[in-house]
Parts: structure tokens; sequence; C-alpha cells
């Protein structure tokens, strides 16, 4: 039992390593918690750095955290409990959404929740979200934070409608993604501007929207729109 639990706090620290962040500080010398969405994604790092180092970040925050705990704890290392690696895909999830190297800021954990599902080889929950995300997200609509979460959302339905075999584990893994991806649009990283007490309209947006503003390049250019007020002040 104690070396499971020490497993999975093992891929919680793993998972926690803020590789976007570490990047973007040391490569182009930047804080990526005060850039664009304010993510410690790879999405925000290609977005203010390089794409082709987001794209690589993203496929390390993927299968280097989302898929290679479960596979090791799967195939490698021998466990007492069947679902030990299952959590171990989850913590990695959350401290990836949670680093407490970085005061528990993070990404948003949609690369690292596509590193699980491919761990236990879930493809149509992979097929979902290269439908929605990629095509309707990036392709159609160009903004991909709506499409990701109906992706969230419908993640457990395409559990119950497609799973036959061992749907309790299934299940524990896509309501675990998504109680943890909508968790983390919730808290976001940044503060909220309740200036007039819009709780309520700034949690839809976050969940819906993953932003504090439903407009995306209104909230993308915040931050450099209030530079340019205090450098002209």
């Amino acid at each position: 039992m104690y070396i499971d639990i020490f497993y999975i706090l093992l891929s919680y620290l793993w998972g926690a390593i803020p590789t976007s962040y570490l990047v973007a500080k040391y490569y182009a010398k930047i804080d990526i918690t005060k850039r664009g969405s304010q993510n410690v994604g790879a999405s925000n790092l290609a977005t203010n750095t390089n794409p082709f180092i987001g794209y690589l970040i993203g496929a390390f925050d993927a299968f280097g955290k989302g898929s290679l705990p479960v596979l090791i704890f799967l195939y490698i290392i021998p466990v007492q409990y069947e679902i030990t690696p299952i959590l171990c895909g989850l913590v990695s999830i959350a401290g990836h959404n949670w680093s407490p190297y970085i005061k528990l800021k993070g990404g948003r954990g949609l690369s690292t929740a596509i590193g699980l599902l491919f761990a236990f080889q879930m493809w149509p929950h992979i097929l979902l979200g290269t439908l929605f995300i990629g095509i309707m997200g990036r392709i159609v609509t160009k903004d991909n934070a709506f499409w990701a979460f109906v992706t969230i959302i419908m993640l457990p339905i395409i559990t119950l409608a497609t799973t036959s075999q061992s749907i309790e584990h299934s299940l524990i893994i896509s309501l675990g993604i998504t109680c943890l991806l909508i968790a983390k649009r919730i808290t976001s990283n940044s503060h909220p501007n309740l200036e007039n007490n819009k709780y309520r309209e700034i949690l839809i947006y976050r969940i819906i929207w993953d932003r504090d503003l439903k407009d995306h390049k209104q909230w993308i250019n915040r931050n450099i729109s209030s530079e340019s007020s205090i450098k002209n002040s």
C-alpha cells in the first residue's frame, strides 16, 4: 500500500515539472505566467516563443507526463493495486495543472490528459478530441476553447457508450479527467476582474471559454494593452 502511495506522489511531482515555464524562462527569457493567456502550457508557449518549441513541449506533456507514468506502472514496475496506474496518470494531470514548483500555477492539462487516454488505448475518446478540438477548434473556428469544453464534458458519455469491459476503470479515467480539467478552468492562473462583481458571468466564461472574456483576441492581448498604458502614462 505504502509503495503505491509513493508511486502516486512521485507521479504528481513528475507531472508538476513546469516544462513550458522553464523553456520560456531559459530559452526565450520571458515569464510565461505574465504573457498571453498566462497559461503555463504548450499552447501559450508556442504563441509567445516558437511554434515548433511549443509542439515539442506539448508532445512531452502528453507522452512524457500523461503516458509514461502509466506505462511504467502497468508494464515495468509491479504495483499492489490495479487502480494505481490510473491514479498515477490522473495525479500527473493534477501536477501539471497545479504545480507546487511555481506556486500552484500550471497548464490546462489537455495534452497530459490526451497522453493518459493514449496509455489506456481509449481510442473513441481520442477520436472525439481530434474531431472537436483539432478540426472544429483549430481549423474551422480558430478558437478551440469551446470545443475543448465540449470534449471534456463528453468523455464520460463516450465511455458509457463505447466501453463494454472494465467500464469502472474507464469511468474513473474519464470522470477524473473531466473534473480536473473543469476545475482548472474555474480556478485559472489569473485573478478575475471583479470591479462590477460579475462573478457568475466570469464563472461561465471560464468554464465554457476558458478565459474571463468571451473575445479570444481581447483576452490574449489584454496584457499588451495594459503595458502600453503604463508606458504612455
